[in-house]
């Protein structure tokens, strides 16, 4: 029999109330640590050198993705990955959604095993894709999952505060100033390395670069290790006959032996130290004595030189990355380290930075060097046109000094794009490089 319906007497419905309890994050949704990322970040950087160096030992480098696909025989969807993964500059935590999973990865490196590259390449990429399979087990313990707790993480920091790590970091360095200064007998209030770079006139395969190095408030001890310099130019792999690493004044005078004219004395404390340099024209060592100065009291000392046309563009060269060094060789209470580009330069590349050990090898790229590097390196800043961004309390007359080396040079300042890396008690001891990467954005190309 059919219910009848009192419509009359409506029966209010019943609200039933569910009990809300608030859910814990599961293991994939918490944030990396700052111990977590600290190690997948060196695996990353590992595993990106690694790639990138087999890429190019590939036969017939470079490659397209398209193109691997078709002379490895695999799938293209993982050429693809890895050619947009590992062609580019380092992307941090970005990387593990990038790449294909580790049987990708093995399968790509099987695949090239047949081919003839170079054996020892191969092993180290198989070496760094196992390490990479073994932090995606302990942190994720599968790849989607780890994505999902750099992404829990929002910009890639873990639960550490990066202003404690900052300061943390500061403290450390602070110490090794301190010890620095008792090693060495000497430091410099403020150090400044300053490079600027621009494009060969006629020949745009080349590039000049002038350095200018500053030394303000340096002290010493008498018993002080020997104040020097080291210029240092990388000749590229094929130089041509006509090729040429010589160092000049800024006014194009040769630098050897007494070398008085590197010197900038309106910006040098007074009497003048002696200037020497000798050595190789790739590899020059610049003596400073200050013997006539006053004992014990800082001066500044202030250098610049310029290289024209000794270096190939970054561009052309293979892999497409310009290093830019600073070499801690005295410790310092303050570094400004900046790097002016040229605007046809800046637009192409994607900057970088990082502090590395220094190593006997000054000639190896970077792409076998990952393994320096330091895991909480210093910021790099955009310096935009103008003496307010260029300026720095430490140093009011800098922006007067930069005024000077443009001018003396007669390349417009207002051509260039400046990056600054600023770092209170620099690790001595230590390399400071700005990275600058002109792989082209278009990272496959059509099959011919």
């Amino acid at each position: 029999m059919r219910s009848r319906t009192n419509l009359g007497h409506r029966t209010p419905p019943v609200e039933v109330v569910w009990p809300v309890t608030q859910l814990a994050r599961t293991s994939e949704e918490r944030p990396l640590s700052e111990e977590e990322l600290a190690r997948l970040d060196g695996v990353l950087r590992r595993l990106h050198s690694e790639l990138r160096n087999l890429l190019a030992c590939v036969p017939g480098s470079p490659h397209g993705a398209s193109e691997l696909s078709r002379d490895l025989g695999i799938d293209r969807s993982i050429c693809q990955r890895i050619v947009s993964a590992a062609s580019g500059p380092y992307s941090g935590g970005d990387l593990v959604s990038r790449l294909p999973g580790t049987k990708g990865l093995t399968l790509f490196v099987e695949s090239v095993r047949q081919t003839p590259t170079d054996p020892s390449v191969l092993d180290s990429a198989e070496a760094a894709i196992l390490a990479f399979a073994s932090v995606v087990q302990d942190l994720g313990p599968s790849q989607s999952r780890l994505v999902r707790r750099i992404e829990a993480g929002g910009a890639g920091t873990g639960s550490e505060n990066p202003l404690d790590v900052d300061e943390r970091e500061e403290n450390v360095r602070r110490r090794m100033f301190e010890c620095g200064c008792q090693l060495t007998g000497q430091f410099s209030e403020v150090s400044i390395a300053t490079f600027i770079f621009r494009p060969t006139p006629g020949t745009p395969d080349r590039i000049d670069m002038a350095l200018l190095r500053g030394f303000i408030g340096h002290r010493m001890r008498p018993e002080a290790m020997p104040f020097s310099l080291l210029w240092w130019v990388a000749p590229p792999e094929n130089p041509k006959p006509d090729d040429h690493a010589e160092y000049e004044t800024l006014d194009h005078a040769p630098v050897q032996g007494r070398s008085q004219g590197v010197l900038l004395e309106d910006y040098s404390t007074k009497p003048f130290p002696v200037v020497t340099s000798r050595g190789p024209r790739d590899r020059r060592v610049v003596l400073i004595d200050p013997a006539s100065l006053p004992k014990g009291e800082g001066f500044d000392v202030v250098t610049a030189n310029r290289v024209d046309g000794a270096q190939m563009h970054p561009a052309h060269d293979s892999p497409p990355v310009h290093e830019v060094w600073m070499f801690g060789r005295f410790p310092a209470k303050l570094l400004i380290f900046d790097v002016f580009l040229h605007r046809s330069m800046a637009r192409t590349c994607i900057p970088s930075i990082g502090a590395f050990m220094m190593s006997p090898n000054l000639t190896e790229t970077m792409d076998r060097r990952w393994l320096d590097r330091f895991p909480v390196g210093p910021r790099l800043a955009l310096l935009e046109p103008g003496d307010r961004t260029v300026s720095h309390p430490a140093y009011p007359r800098y922006p007067e000094l930069l005024g000077h080396m443009f001018h003396r040079l007669t390349w417009p300042a207002g051509d260039y794009v400046g990056y600054r890396c600023e770092v209170m008690y620099p690790q001595w001891g230590a390399g400071y490089c700005m990275l600058f990467d002109y792989t082209p954005a278009e990272t496959d190309r059509p099959s011919a």
